[in-house]
């Protein structure tokens, strides 16, 4: 988006290893691991993703004095279970994404939806989530330039 600008507020991380159940199996060829996740790694990670992400992000938000209405959350988008998850325990002012239109594209969900949707946020925050291997969840913070808000302003009326 022209002349947006973003400054780093803040960022939140939690890692929980521990609970990934995995056990390595060789390929038939013997040459490469395989890793399979049993039923209970399954529903820790179902359960970590549901709920470790979003008191991430809420987290931070406390810890920056934000509250979750002035934000606007864009985050990793592998369900749109997930999406409507995150989204109703935060509670931000705005929730972008593309999953009907890119699908879960991985690592790269974050940087499509803002490439796609930024001109949409209306907040002076942007709330970035996301997990990842290892079970890990991400949550950071960026705040909006005072001319991009201005602009949103005035393009509102």
């Amino acid at each position: 988006s022209e002349g947006a600008s973003w400054t780093w507020s803040g960022a939140r991380t939690r890692v929980a290893s521990e609970l990934c159940h995995a056990m390595t199996l060789p390929f038939p060829s013997g040459d490469r691991p395989r890793f399979v996740i049993g039923a209970a790694g399954r529903d820790a990670f179902v359960a970590f993703g549901a709920e470790a992400a979003p008191a991430t992000a809420l987290e931070l938000l406390e810890e920056r004095g934000v509250a979750p209405r002035d934000v606007t959350l864009v985050c990793h988008q592998a369900s749109a279970v997930l999406l409507e998850r995150w989204r109703d325990r935060i509670g931000p002012a705005a929730h972008l994404h593309t999953l009907p239109d890119v699908g879960n594209v991985t690592v790269a969900n974050i940087p499509v939806t803002l490439a796609r949707r930024l001109e949409e946020v209306r907040t002076e925050w942007l709330l970035l989530l996301g997990v990842g291997p290892m079970q890990h969840a991400v949550a950071v913070l960026l705040r909006g330039s005072a001319s991009r808000h201005s602009a949103s302003a005035e393009g509102a009326e």
